[in-house]
């Protein structure tokens, strides 16, 4: 073979190594502690999955079509440390605002390599087991060690590098006899005799129904977070390591529940993310803990 056709190929591969490491450079200057280059799959069995769990699932599914310019899908990991068990003030909320203008700065930072780039939407959590990244518990949430389920996940398209092999040691299943979640959740959601992979049955669990207000009767006499329920993942063993901080006085001042209460939740919002807070939904929240306390 001549020398002429080796260098196109050679020159390729290094072109590829060189930027998935500047790509790994810049998103742990965004803060994110996993960057993964994955193949661009056809998640169309995940959204057959929701259907037949009666979940309404309209998130890009057939990559490959959607996206046939693109080469890898890169996975972003967003670690984050918890709030004490007893604080309503959402750890996973706030962090996932951060990593969310993270992610879309991020895409920015890569596209000026030269590469195009874009935020993308697809079933993370399905796009992660298919490769081979982290492990579902029996909550139905995904693991990546070190960090357990106290991660936010990502993603970016692009032409910018192909994928790469995943490197990290498989994270651990949850042992058979471990029923911590099941024996923590307050409305029974996470069952034994439920999936090989997960035990939950996402309709009966609280989250399941906060997206809109006002909320059910039952998830309002239960819910001990705003926006969210933390319970099964401060009873994961694997979880343990994540010791609590508290939060930042502004943020506490922030969720106050007495000033959210009044409507005066423009600072909590701007921490969490504007979008998933319409409609009054931190106000009502804080009504309701409140009423609870009389």
């Amino acid at each position: 073979m001549r020398d002429v056709d080796i260098i196109p190929q050679n020159a390729q591969l290094c072109y590829t190594t060189t930027m998935f490491d500047a790509m790994k450079n810049l998103a742990a200057s965004r803060g994110f502690a996993r960057l993964y280059a994955l193949p661009l799959l056809d998640l169309s069995p995940w959204k057959q999955d929701a259907a037949n769990a009666h979940i309404h699932a309209q998130l890009p599914c057939d990559l490959p079509s959607l996206f046939p310019w693109a080469r890898s899908v890169l996975l972003l990991a967003y670690p984050y440390a918890p709030y004490p068990p007893d604080c309503r003030i959402p750890a996973y909320y706030i962090t996932s605002n951060q990593a969310y203008h993270a992610h879309k700065a991020l895409a920015v930072e890569i596209a000026a390599l030269g590469c195009r780039c874009e935020p993308v939407e697809p079933p993370l959590r399905a796009l992660c087991l298919a490769c081979g990244v982290g492990a579902q518990g029996k909550n139905g949430l995904l693991r990546i060690d070190p960090f357990g389920s106290r991660i936010v996940l990502f993603a970016l398209i692009t032409d910018g590098c192909a994928p790469q092999p995943v490197t990290d040691a498989p994270a651990k299943p949850c042992p058979d006899g471990c029923t911590a979640c099941m024996d923590a959740c307050p409305v029974n959601a996470i069952h034994p005799h439920g999936l090989a992979s997960s035990a939950i049955v996402q309709t009966e669990c609280m989250r399941y129904y906060m997206d809109d207000v006002p909320y059910p009767p039952f998830v309002c006499a239960l819910q001990q977070k705003h926006m969210g329920c933390e319970i099964c993942m401060d009873a994961c063993p694997f979880n343990a390591y994540n010791t609590p901080v508290t939060p930042s006085e502004d943020t506490q001042a922030a969720f106050q529940a007495a000033r959210l209460a009044s409507g005066d939740d423009a600072p909590a919002r701007a921490l969490v993310g504007k979008n998933i807070t319409r409609h009054g939904k931190l106000t009502l929240e804080a009504q309701n803990f409140l009423s609870r306390q009389e």
